[in-house]
């Protein structure tokens, strides 16, 4: 058993990105501390936790740096932890360190606000979108503005450092002040509704590695929002170090949440174990689905079964099921030990940022799934056995013929195949729990063919109308998981004796499956002049009686209502032979 990923992604060289990664967040870490430095020996702790917050963020980006994807995410997180490390360049009063923090305020948020919306996708939700362009365009300019038209020694700052005023106007600086931060009151509890939204509309399992991330996000908003109103009512006062460090302690949390949500996922990873362990309890392909499910945090995964000899594909339930859309949704393939494809599981998109969890999950399952596989199938075709029933009961007399006459090349020939593979299974495994599902699930098989037969007693298969004996013979026995030796004349007979000689074959074969445990089997016909000779034999290990009331019984009554005659030789150990004469003048 193995699993094959149905992927088109290519693989990406993340070692180079995450080593530049890296990198970026030792430059950020250096610029934080040449921020503090003046004020470190005064404010000892809160300079630390600003440094610990920028290179956290900047750690952070390092980190999705080396994740298929999440480049532009990777850089969004390490600009924060850079424009906070510059906002603390303002402790130099030289150049244009003063100008250049007051600039970096905004642009952190807006850069925060633009990578907490995005993640962990690769763009913006149309909200989103519309959310991070009237932030920016409103906060950035702005603070811009209320440069160009005031003075550094307004700002609490040296005169001799750069600043880029235009025109000293304090009206125009007052009001373009009070319009930053009443836009400011207004953008930072609706980015918490936003981010709310982004929540509740991601994935479910996205929803559970989010939230930790979501609720540091709103709780940094909160502390932001606690010094607008003294900026408001006192915009060129400096921010108490209190609130400074309350910012902080916000601003630090969210790279400490991402940290914790990477570790939930790792943990997530844990339970495998308890899916695999789970497994061995259930039977049913709709259990597995289920227990898929609730490991994969997708209520919408779906395992189509594919079956040889079938055509299209089913679903847990049985039901048909049309091909998944590659585009939608993450496809991984389940193959058995021959390489043969057995089903597919369609899982979220979401998904494919977690393939490690999912890979493991849908291989610790492949062995259920393979059990499951024909009992998905069998409830396939026995619904489709209810539905031509329903069909038989309303149709009219020649649409009843063409139904019943289609049963002999459709359903009932796939049930048959299915059977003998079923049986094939049965005799291959020593597992108790296998036998169980194969057993139960040929009796239900076995139950559906009866019922076919009863529906389609009397019709004739249409394949003989239009190949002949030997070619539907030949079908038949190339459904046969054991190879089938044909020796038939290609010519035509009765149409009475050829549907007799035909089924004579089938119900031959089906018992070389159910019984002989063979190696082999020969269909030889042969034209006895008013006769029509069918021999059916195989090198299993015999001892089929005629007499014990088996499906050879039925078989023989209807031979001999033709007016022929039907014998068995099977001695113990000694193979079994079929013997038919079917009279056809």
């Amino acid at each position: 058993m193995h699993v094959a990923v149905n992927s088109t992604a290519v693989a990406q060289p993340v070692g180079a990105k995450a080593a530049i990664g890296w990198i970026g967040a030792a430059l950020v870490t250096a610029v934080a501390v040449a921020g503090v430095l003046p004020v470190a020996s005064q404010w000892p702790v809160i300079t630390t936790a600003a440094v610990l917050t920028s290179t956290a963020w900047a750690s952070t980006g390092a980190v999705l740096a080396a994740v298929p994807g999440q480049g532009v995410n990777a850089a969004l997180f390490q600009l924060v932890g850079l424009f906070w490390a510059i906002s603390w360049l303002d402790n130099h009063e030289a150049g244009p360190f003063p100008a250049l923090a007051y600039l970096a305020g905004p642009a952190q948020l807006v850069a925060a606000a633009t990578v907490l919306l995005r993640y962990p996708h690769s763009r913006l939700e149309p909200w989103s979108r519309v959310y991070v362009l009237v932030a920016a365009g409103w906060l950035l300019p702005l603070r811009l503005l209320t440069m160009l038209f005031s003075e550094p020694e307004r700002l609490q700052h040296d005169a001799r450092v750069w600043w880029p005023t235009i025109a000293h106007d304090d009206r125009a600086y007052h009001v373009l002040s009070d319009l930053f931060w009443f836009g400011s009151a207004i953008l930072l509890p609706l980015f918490v509704v936003v981010l709310t939204r982004h929540l509740w509309r991601a994935a479910r399992i996205d929803r559970r590695m989010l939230a930790p991330l979501i609720v540091a996000a709103a709780g940094a908003a909160v502390t932001v929002i606690i010094r607008v109103p003294l900026r408001i009512v006192a915009p060129s006062v400096t921010t108490p170090m209190v609130l400074v460090a309350l910012e902080s302690a916000g601003l630090l949390c969210i790279p400490l949440a991402f940290l914790w949500s990477a570790v939930n996922r790792r943990l997530a990873r844990g339970t495998i174990a308890d899916l695999v362990v789970a497994l061995a309890r259930l039977r049913t392909p709709v259990e597995i689905r289920g227990l898929l499910r609730a490991t994969l945090h997708d209520p919408r995964l779906e395992i189509l079964y594919r079956s040889p000899g079938l055509d299209g594909l089913v679903s847990s339930t049985g039901s048909p099921a049309d091909a998944p859309d590659p585009d939608r949704n993450v496809l991984v393939d389940v193959h058995g030990h021959d390489g043969s494809l057995l089903a597919t599981v369609v899982a979220d998109r979401a998904l494919e940022r977690y393939r490690p969890l999912l890979d493991a999950a849908v291989s610790a399952s492949g062995m259920a799934i393979e059990n499951a596989r024909l009992q998905a199938v069998a409830e396939g075709q026995m619904r489709e056995v209810h539905e031509i029933r329903s069909l038989l009961a309303g149709a009219g007399p020649a649409e009843r013929r063409r139904i019943e006459r289609d049963l002999h090349d459709g359903v009932q020939q796939r049930l048959l195949a299915l059977a003998m593979r079923l049986e094939v299974v049965r005799q291959s495994t020593r597992e108790p729990a296998v036998r169980t599902i194969v057993d139960q699930t040929h009796e239900e098989v076995r139950a559906s063919l009866a019922e076919l037969r009863r529906l389609a007693h009397g019709i004739r298969p249409s394949a003989l109308d239009a190949d002949g004996l030997r070619a539907a013979v030949l079908d038949l026995a190339a459904r046969m998981p054991v190879p089938v030796r044909v020796d038939v004349p290609p010519r035509r007979w009765p149409p009475a004796a050829e549907e007799t000689a035909y089924f004579v074959v089938c119900e031959a074969l089906a018992n070389v499956l159910k019984h002989a445990e063979a190696g082999t089997a020969t269909v030889v016909v042969t034209d006895r002049g008013e006769r029509l000779g069918v021999e059916v034999g195989d090198d299993g290990r015999g001892g089929a009686d005629l007499r014990a009331g088996t499906g050879l019984t039925g078989l023989a009554a209807r031979v001999e209502a033709t007016g022929g005659t039907l014998t068995v030789r099977s001695p113990p150990g000694g193979g079994t032979l079929i013997v038919a004469e079917v009279a056809w003048t």
